[in-house]
Order: C-alpha cells, then sequence, then structure tokens
C-alpha cells in the first residue's frame, strides 16, 4: 500500500514493471516539478509498478492521508489532479492503440514527434500547486528551520511564475547549440532506455531508428536522438 506521494522538485523518474524473459517495461515517466503516482495513492490498492529514478533527483513526501486532505480542502489541487489524471488516461489509451495497431518503426516514429516542444501533441509537463509544496515541506521529519522548508513551495512559485529555477542537482543547463533551436533532440537515453518506454526490444528500436534515419527523419547523436526533419518524421509515423 503507499504511504507517500512523491513530491519530485527536480530530476526524472519512471514507473518500472517486470516483463517475461527478465525483460523490464516503463510505462510512465514524470520530470520534475511533478506529483510522482497519485493513482496509486487513491487507488489503495499495492501498484502494480516500482519506482526508479534515471537521473539525480530531490523531492519531499507527503503523508497519503494529508494528500488526500489537501484534495478535499483545495479546489484548486483537485482540479489539478483530476486534470492531469485525465490527461494520463487519455494517453495510456493511446498508446494501447498505438500498440495494437501500428508497426514498430511508426510507433517510434510517433513517440518521437511528441516530443518535439513544438509539437501539439507535445505532452505539458506537471505543474503542481504551491498547497503540495507547502504541505509536503510541512511532513518533511525533523525538517529544517522554516525558512529553509519553504525552499520548495517557493521552488514551485518561480516555477508557475516563469522564473528560472536554481538547479538544486548542481547539473547546468545544457548550452544551446545552433542545432537546437530547428533539430530539437527528443530523447537523450540510451536506446535501450527507449526500448523500455515503449515496450519494444532493443534490436526492434535500433532497427527502427536506422529506418528513420534513412528517410532523414532524425539522427543518432551521442547526445541523443535528434529530429533532423519534423515533416518525414510525421509522416513515418502515418506510415
Amino acid at each position: 500500500m503507499p504511504r507517500s506521494v512523491l513530491f519530485l522538485l527536480s530530476g526524472t523518474m519512471v514507473a518500472t514493471a517486470g516483463a517475461p524473459a527478465g525483460a523490464e517495461v516503463w510505462p510512465e515517466q514524470w520530470t520534475g516539478p511533478a506529483i510522482v503516482d497519485k493513482a496509486a495513492v487513491l487507488d489503495g490498492r499495492p501498484p502494480a509498478t516500482g519506482l526508479m529514478t534515471l537521473t539525480t533527483v530531490s523531492g519531499l513526501l507527503l503523508p497519503s492521508a494529508a494528500f488526500l486532505e489537501l484534495l478535499e480542502e483545495h479546489p484548486a489541487v483537485r482540479r489539478h489532479v483530476l486534470t492531469r489524471l485525465a490527461r494520463d488516461t487519455m494517453a495510456a489509451r493511446r498508446r494501447l492503440v498505438q500498440f495494437a495497431t501500428l508497426p514498430a518503426a511508426a510507433r517510434v516514429a510517433l513517440w518521437l514527434t511528441e516530443q518535439n516542444p513544438e509539437s501539439p501533441t507535445h505532452q505539458v509537463p506537471d505543474h503542481p500547486t504551491e498547497h503540495v509544496a507547502g504541505r509536503a515541506a510541512q511532513h518533511v521529519p525533523n525538517h529544517p528551520p522554516q525558512h529553509a522548508a519553504d525552499q520548495p513551495a517557493q521552488q514551485f512559485r518561480d516555477h508557475l511564475s516563469g522564473r528560472k529555477p536554481d538547479h538544486p542537482t548542481g547539473r547546468k543547463p545544457d548550452r544551446p547549440t545552433e542545432r537546437s533551436p530547428h533539430h530539437p533532440i527528443a530523447w537523450r537515453g540510451s536506446q535501450e532506455q527507449l526500448a523500455r518506454v515503449l515496450g519494444l526490444s532493443r534490436v526492434t528500436v535500433n532497427r527502427a531508428l536506422a529506418r528513420l534515419t534513412r528517410a532523414g527523419a532524425v539522427t543518432v547523436t551521442p547526445h541523443g536522438i535528434v529530429i533532423a526533419d519534423p515533416a518525414a518524421l510525421a509522416a513515418c509515423a502515418e506510415a
């Protein structure tokens, strides 16, 4: 039974599930700021997936009872959670349809297309309200002085207001390059990790990327998979 909601301030986490023959699938991913695995707490039963960090992360744990109390007391938090749950449900439905109807190369192309910030299907990041940050800070065991406990809430105020936050992990943002405005990096992980996200084998993803590369849609670089031609990539997704 999940006892807490993870209030992810920074970094990236995934939900993990075992598959036959020892393979692993990542059915969901969160990049802070985000409220991780809300559905598991609301469901009230042991979750079917585990959690794993992909990068250095920072966050706070909010007890389940306090999270449910927030939903009752704050309409803004309740609307936010319900909206995100609805979007997650519809996204899962689309992935199921894609898995059942599209060939592997088209699935990879469609997923990479959706990672482009300029794409109309790009998923908007989770923007939790400051109520959750403040409540989470209050429930940290042996929390530091009040001014330090208020920092998570302030980070979210900065995020919602558009102010660039500090980098608690110590990692500086990537420097812009001449290619970045017109050739966004759609995936920065390995092909093995991409296979886990899509529920495919690494060999299948490798073959799909080779096909997309020949079509001029993407370029595989040491820094990740770059969208070389969005129109060509969209065409491959429809093939």
